[in-house]
């Protein structure tokens, strides 16, 4: 699946063309997204050290993710930079008898670069997910977001996220 398309960026009474491409990573992006998961881990780190590593992506992870068949991950690519992605997976709710059943997509990590940031990235990249996810049989998407993430929920708050439940935590 390839999904490109071209986003004006205004600034300064002029408009400068930017050629950004969103599609679906492949293994020759391993690195980049090595790269770019680190940062997201350092970046979560900062938020939640209790909870949060700044680990260093090895490729395991999103290499798995490129090979198994119920996820994916897009990038953005702006002038051959990829600045950004999005990873998610398909999933069903669980099979109780008090559940109603429904097929769904969850938004496991985003992330854009921090000098790529409010250019309409991210509001792509999910735009992709969500046509991506519509076409896999998935009713609706979800994610989980850090609370001290005031950017991201934002964010999200913009895309028509909302708050469907809650999780606590309590320490023992």
């Amino acid at each position: 699946m390839f999904i490109g398309l071209q986003i004006y960026k205004v600034a300064n009474n002029y408009r400068k063309d930017i050629i950004m491409i969103i599609r679906q990573a492949s293994a020759s992006d391993i690195l980049f997204l090595c790269d770019l998961y680190t940062k997201f881990y350092k970046h979560n780190s900062s938020q939640q050290p209790e909870f949060c590593l700044p680990a260093v992506e090895t490729g395991e992870y999103p290499r798995s993710v490129i090979r198994g068949n119920t996820g994916v991950i897009f990038v953005a690519e702006d002038n051959n930079r990829l600045c950004g992605f999005i990873h998610t997976e398909i999933d069903n709710t669980l099979p109780y008898p008090s559940v109603a059943q429904h097929r769904f997509a969850s938004v496991v990590d985003l992330y854009v670069e921090p000098d790529c940031r409010r250019r309409g990235i991210a509001t792509e990249l999910v735009n992709s997910v969500k046509t991506w996810a519509k076409q896999s049989g998935a009713e609706y998407l979800e994610l989980s977001v850090l609370k001290e993430n005031a950017e991201g929920l934002e964010f999200y708050r913009k895309q028509r996220f909302e708050i469907a439940s809650l999780t606590m935590r309590c320490g023992l």
